[in-house]
């Protein structure tokens, strides 16, 4: 029988990353290891003006961080997701303040300022 003081002093030893240990490392399990949260419907958005003339788009991701961007070539104006863990911005372009963002609620407001400001088809998304 294992006395339970002897369980107990070997706890320690037996933590995740610990020497004696010989689980398997669930990435799972891992908050640091999990894939990084994006915005798909945005992504989708930004992939379909990748191949279209006036547009520039670009999109980072890494580390805890994810940034994706339309800029319209003729007028420099530009449509930023930006994410960071669970803290989210959306920014747009309101054209009576030229460069100043109009910060969005949520994806679908974003894509709703895009189109109006370029005049696109809504449909697009």
């Amino acid at each position: 029988m294992i006395k339970l003081k002897t369980l107990l002093g070997e706890a320690g030893k037996f933590y995740k990353g610990g020497p004696y240990n010989d689980e398997p490392f669930n990435f799972r399990d891992d908050k640091q290891s999990l894939s990084i949260k994006t915005k798909p419907e945005w992504d989708a958005f930004v992939d379909k003006y990748n191949s279209i003339n006036g547009y520039e788009t670009k999109t980072t991701k890494n580390g805890g961080t994810y940034d994706a961007e339309i800029k319209n070539s003729d007028t420099g104006l530009i449509w930023r997701v930006q994410g960071k863990g669970n803290n989210w911005s959306y920014k747009g372009v309101d054209l009576d303040e030229y460069n100043n963002p109009k910060y969005c609620k949520d994806v679908e407001e974003l894509i709703a300022n895009f189109n109006e400001k370029n005049g696109t088809d809504s449909d697009i998304n």
